[in-house]
């Protein structure tokens, strides 16, 4: 049976976020069609209490979090497993589809992580990627400021009860998942980009609204930006839609990692 998103309840997508998820969704559906006859396998990694990419035909879904309270809440997800991305193992070519929606951010070596998450891929399936924009203010920001500043900011500025959607995790941000790293780790790793977007997040977008920082304010902030960092700052985050290839090379993770050029991510 085919799986269908469940209600959004702990966040809620703004309608330009949530039609970006969706035309990803649609290229993940159409790069799976082939594998779907027997129905798919998936893996969502760091799923969270709600799952953001549903992936049609799916009849194994396979969700991986530390927070078992999130994950028993996932109605999507039939077998729980409380793991944290570093330490997931998944045997090479045992899946069909992966999701990370927001999970690279918080570990370390998301790298290694995703070289993991490639050679797990049957070939044809395809690997769904959400992370934040590290060049962006808004992740230099996050990057640079303490724990407790992060968790007052979610009580007092985006007002989010600790009680109904938890508390934001410890936050890495490894130049690694800037995106033309993933685009040249996804190289290495024989998978194909068939999808890829970048937007801005609900969070930076109700910030701007409660300070009133739109129209000539905000064009000059994105400016100064451009000027200072190279990064339009309205462009906070990035999903791309990877299709495992044919012509996936052999050899140890690691090895094929340290053949690509680290990106300077500013």
């Amino acid at each position: 049976m085919a799986q269908r998103r469940p209600a959004e309840t702990h966040w809620q997508m703004n309608p330009v976020s949530r039609a970006i998820f969706d035309r990803m969704e649609a290229a993940a559906d159409e790069a799976l069609a082939p594998l779907r006859r027997n129905g798919l396998t998936v893996v969502e990694v760091g799923c969270g209490q709600q799952t953001n990419v549903v992936f049609e035909g799916a009849t194994r879904v396979i969700g991986v979090d530390v927070d078992q309270p999130a994950l028993v809440a996932n109605t999507t997800v039939t077998d729980p497993v409380i793991l944290s991305a570093n330490e997931l193992e998944l045997a090479p070519e045992s899946v069909d589809a992966i999701s990370s929606i927001f999970t690279l951010e918080h570990v370390e070596e998301p790298d290694v992580v995703f070289g993991m998450l490639a050679r797990a891929l049957r070939p044809g399936g395809v690997l769904v990627i959400a992370v934040p924009q590290v060049r962006s203010p808004k992740a230099i920001i996050t990057k640079f400021t303490p724990q407790s500043f992060h968790e007052w900011f979610y009580r007092r500025a985006l007002g989010r009860d600790p009680g109904a959607h938890g508390t934001p995790f410890d936050t890495v941000l490894d130049p690694a998942i800037a995106p033309e790293r993933l685009r040249r780790l996804a190289t290495a790793l024989g998978l194909d980009v068939i999808a890829e977007e970048s937007f801005e997040d609900n969070k930076q977008r109700q910030v701007r609204t409660k300070v009133h920082l739109n129209g000539r304010a905000w064009a000059a902030t994105r400016a100064i930006s451009r000027a200072l960092l190279r990064h339009d700052a309205a462009d906070t985050d990035y999903i791309a839609v990877y299709r495992r290839s044919d012509r996936a090379p052999s050899g140890p993770v690691v090895d094929l990692l340290q053949s690509t050029d680290p990106v300077d991510a500013g």
